[in-house]
């Protein structure tokens, strides 16, 4: 994944926590949704920098 990819991943993350932040999601279940949305797209980023990083240490 490239660094471009990696800032769309974050974006993306950004986007559906907004939607709680913003009051467009109040449904606790849909809140709920969400999170879990964001928190597999949060270990999805974790990967892919850490992958990332260790290509760019080994040159």
């Amino acid at each position: 994944m490239n660094i471009r990819s990696l800032y769309r991943l974050s974006w993306a993350i950004e986007s559906l926590l907004n939607d709680i932040v913003d009051g467009n999601v109040t449904d606790e279940k849909e809140i709920l949704e969400i999170l879990l949305d964001a928190k597999r797209l949060t270990e999805l980023l974790q990967q892919e920098l850490n992958n990332c990083i260790v290509r760019l240490t080994k040159g």
